[in-house]
């Protein structure tokens, strides 16, 4: 499913990199709660408002680009005086890549 889904995961588990031998990805510098959201997105799709800001980095990092997409629309769709601050510094990061600048038109 992950190999399936994003181009970074097939080049580390289906090459010569040692996750493909290992089996296992450090993702690094993100929480798990983040990792959770994002690993439930890639296998069920389903998607939770309040996890869009921590799921956009790693599906942009990953190279999912509907994912990427569907966390930009979901996070302007939540849009409100509480989360403005965070969504538009969190889209703001990304707002030269080809699929989250569309968000902002």
């Amino acid at each position: 499913v992950l190999v399936a889904a994003s181009p970074v995961f097939a080049a580390a588990f289906m090459g010569p990199m040692r996750e493909a031998t290992t089996a296992k990805l450090d993702v690094g510098d993100t929480s798990a709660s983040a990792v959770e959201a994002f690993l439930r997105c890639i296998y069920t799709e389903a998607l939770e408002p309040g996890d869009a800001s921590a799921v956009l980095p790693l599906a942009h990092r990953y190279q999912i680009e509907r994912l990427v997409r569907r966390c930009g629309e979901e996070m302007l769709r939540n849009l409100s005086t509480d989360t403005v601050a965070k969504t538009m510094s969190t889209l703001r990061s990304f707002r030269e890549d080809k699929v989250v600048s569309p968000v902002w038109d």
